[in-house]
């Protein structure tokens, strides 16, 4: 074999050697939503469960609002339905369906909470 053959196929092997050495990085590509969540009265609903549920697969991601009544759920899914639930507390619990997300930004809901209806009666 010639010289030069010799050094460019050792080179080619070492170059083979080193890309399999290498290890496969994925990027998973997700959205997020966030917002804000308001007594009927307009302040902050601090404490508040917040629960962002996949309808397609049942997944589901659970978060508090912060003390300005904030939250915030990542690394959804890009896609949908989702349904977003709030509850805890003395107000009705708030739900949001058909909620889809998509890859040009943050979806943002601001929840302004209902009184409860202590007067309703349940009938089983």
């Amino acid at each position: 074999m010639n010289r030069l053959f010799k050094t460019t196929l050792c080179s080619g092997v070492a170059l083979a050697a080193m890309a399999a050495s290498v290890p496969a990085v994925s990027q998973e590509i997700t959205s997020s939503i966030r917002g804000t969540v308001t007594t009927p009265a307009g302040n902050a609903a601090a404490g508040y469960t917040v629960v962002v549920t996949d309808t397609r697969t049942g997944a589901v991601k659970t978060t508090t609002t912060n003390s300005g009544g904030a939250f915030a759920v990542r690394s959804l899914t890009v896609g949908g339905p989702y349904t977003i639930r709030v509850s805890g507390g003395q107000y009705e619990d708030f739900l949001i369906t058909d909620v889809f997300t998509s890859l040009s930004g943050v979806s943002s809901y601001n929840i302004a909470l209902q009184s409860s209806q202590a007067n309703v009666e349940e009938i089983v």
